[in-house]
């Protein structure tokens, strides 16, 4: 009788092919997402405050916050002014205030002049104008409300 044993070698361009897509399409998102962690940056925005960070839970939570505030903009808008989220560049960031309340502020840029590539992932990239293209907004994580939700105006 003949035994066939399958060789876990014979799967491995597979599983590395896989690997590699997967990483891939995360690093290309993520090539999108910066978090500031300069409190200089942040002091505008939140007073005193200390800069925190985000568990993946978290940032599951604020992700869901985010898409169903934008979701129901888009309900509202004329189909040239709809945000298709996942098409901007994004800034974080993540504080604690004086009452130990997660807050976030995001900041969406549909582009990163050549200019600003280098600057993008540790400044505000502030802007006056440009419509749907930059919007930001207020997220107080703990209480699970979106405070500010702000879309540029046009010239």
């Amino acid at each position: 009788m003949c035994h066939y044993k399958e060789n876990p070698m014979n799967n491995l361009p597979i599983v590395v092919s896989f690997l590699f897509f997967s990483i891939f399409s995360l690093a290309q998102d993520l090539s999108k997402i910066t978090f500031i962690k300069d409190k200089s940056q942040s002091v505008w925005l939140f007073g005193e405050s200390k800069i925190s960070k985000l568990n993946e839970k978290e940032f599951k939570q604020l992700e869901k916050l985010i898409r169903a505030r934008i979701n129901e903009y888009n309900k509202n808008a004329n189909k040239k002014n709809l945000i298709e989220v996942d098409k901007y560049f994004r800034q974080y960031i993540v504080v604690e205030n004086e009452k130990d309340e997660k807050e976030i502020w995001v900041n969406f840029l549909c582009e990163v002049s050549e200019r600003m590539k280098m600057k993008w992932k540790t400044e505000i990239i502030s802007t006056s104008d440009g419509g749907k293209c930059y919007l930001n907004l207020t997220v107080n994580l703990t209480l699970k409300k979106v405070e500010k939700f702000i879309v540029n105006g046009r010239a």
